[in-house]
């Protein structure tokens, strides 16, 4: 039997798979290509940038247009750029993901864009917007395209989160006393495993966003313990196992990994890192708990098993 490896490429996937990667030098040449190794930070540097996620992938791409025998293989590239907003005096810097299946541009890229700060509700809408875009474009090299697009549909967007920011602030009280009545929690999520760089950037920005304090320790277990108030924490589930359609949502079946929830009465309970983080080591977090005093937790919850040592 033949293997997908053993098949060559018909001249039209030749041609679409040359087009992707000259459309990617191009991209390169034009931004300048990051000397970081994976993913652009949303952080301050407002400079356009261009990084290729799956250098890899691309590699190979390379090679079977070399005359190698290979399976075309999903390429990933980043594109960091500055939009200007509507009072063109403010600026905002706007990360643009694309994954380029085998095919385009006969089949469109799959665009998110995300920007320091942007809720999901904003980051969904703006995805989803270009998602349709790059769907029109079909047939042509559309990532240039996109970009431009980005700054006609950022300054609304980036207006209406402003306007829900300062509303947000003006009921800061109000939160705050609705906070202690609500209660504060700690939820411990146990996964065979969390190795995709996708899931553990979107987990963390969830939990950043819901300002909920705790651990991500990724890797073979996958767990995850968040504490803060327990509306947080219970909206936290829900978008974990709740909506496979939304970029980071897992699911429903991630709805039987939710392990324990532990009810605090007070702030003062909370104990853990105020600001959520991540880590590889399991014994460091053991450690960790045990410090805070979580042992009991920790036992049940990350190792599964109860009672003393």
């Amino acid at each position: 039997l033949k293997t997908a490896n053993d098949m060559p490429l018909s001249e039209k996937d030749l041609e679409a798979l040359e087009r992707t990667v000259n459309e990617i030098d191009a991209l390169s040449a034009i931004y300048g290509e990051s000397n970081d190794s994976g993913e652009i930070d949303e952080g301050e540097s407002s400079e356009s940038c261009f990084s290729i996620i799956s250098k890899q992938e691309l590699h190979v791409a390379r090679s079977i247009l070399s005359g190698e025998k290979a399976d075309v293989p999903i390429l990933e590239i980043e594109i960091s750029t500055t939009v200007t907003l509507d009072d063109d005096e403010t600026s905002e810097k706007i990360i643009l993901k694309c994954h380029i299946p085998p095919g385009y541009p006969d089949y469109p890229v799959i665009p998110t864009a995300s920007a320091k700060g942007m809720p999901w509700s904003i980051r969904d809408e703006l995805s989803s917007q270009l998602a349709e875009i790059a769907e029109s474009m079909a047939g042509s090299e559309s990532i240039m395209g996109l970009v431009a697009e980005l700054n006609e549909i950022c300054p609304p967007l980036f207006q209406r989160m402003l306007s829900e920011k300062g509303s947000s602030s003006s009921k800061s009280q109000e939160e705050q006393a609705t906070s202690q009545a609500d209660g504060y929690s700690r939820l411990w999520i146990w996964v065979h495993h969390i190795t995709n760089t996708d899931r553990r950037k979107s987990i963390m920005t969830e939990a950043q966003g819901l300002k909920l304090g705790g651990f991500l320790k990724h890797g073979y277990p996958g767990i995850i313990v968040i504490e803060g108030t327990a509306s947080a924490c219970d909206e936290f589930a829900t978008w974990v196992k709740g909506n496979k359609s939304r970029p980071g949502g897992f699911g429903r079946n991630w709805g039987h990994h939710v392990r324990g929830q532990v009810q605090l009465d007070e702030e003062s309970q909370l104990c853990l890192a105020s600001d959520f983080q991540e880590m590889e080591d399991m014994a460091v977090l053991g450690q960790l708990c045990k410090e805070k005093g979580l042992e009991d937790e920790f036992r049940e919850f990350a190792m599964r098993h109860k009672g003393g040592s």
